[in-house]
């Protein structure tokens, strides 16, 4: 019976610290996703200085991942995901336009395909800034190469990005 109460003792006590760990750190998603915008929305006029930004942004987002991935976005509210969605396409978007190799490379592709499959990840964070890659470099259907294989791997189809 002692035995019985320590373990149910312990179990509460782990389940609640989860609980909080977990609140925690979504409260820290959502504030580093608050500064990216903020980041990604000004007009820094050094283009050095402003693609280091961009820089610090995508690394933050890559890290966020690497580090257990970003927590089901069922779990925070709706203009709590509109900022991580925000945060998330605007950065690929300027990534695209600044360093394309940061997106489309094997590590990359891997990690976001893993992202998707758990559903932590949204495809629509791709979409538009693969779309507006695509069109900003002409790149004409049908792909070829590493940016062919990151469709195949994330399921999006040459149509959704040439719409």
């Amino acid at each position: 019976m002692k035995y019985s109460f320590l373990l149910i003792s312990l179990n509460f006590v782990f389940y609640t610290y989860s609980q909080d760990s977990l609140q925690i750190r979504k409260c820290e998603i959502v504030e580093i996703f608050k500064r990216i915008n903020k980041t990604d929305k000004s007009n820094i006029k050094d283009t050095t200085i402003r693609y280091q930004s961009f820089q610090d942004n995508f690394n933050q987002i890559v890290s966020l991942i690497e580090s257990g991935g970003l927590i089901d976005a069922s779990s925070f509210s709706k203009k709590e995901r509109k900022i991580i969605s925000q945060g998330i396409t605007r950065t690929f978007i300027h990534i695209f336009q600044i360093n394309a190799d940061l997106i489309l490379n094997e590590h990359f592709i891997h990690l976001i395909a893993n992202e998707l499959k758990a559903g932590r990840f949204s495809r629509e964070y791709l979409v538009v800034p693969l779309s507006i890659y695509v069109y900003d470099n002409n790149i004409k259907s049908p792909f070829t190469g590493v940016l062919k294989e990151a469709l195949i791997k994330w399921e999006i189809s040459d149509k959704e990005i040439l719409r």
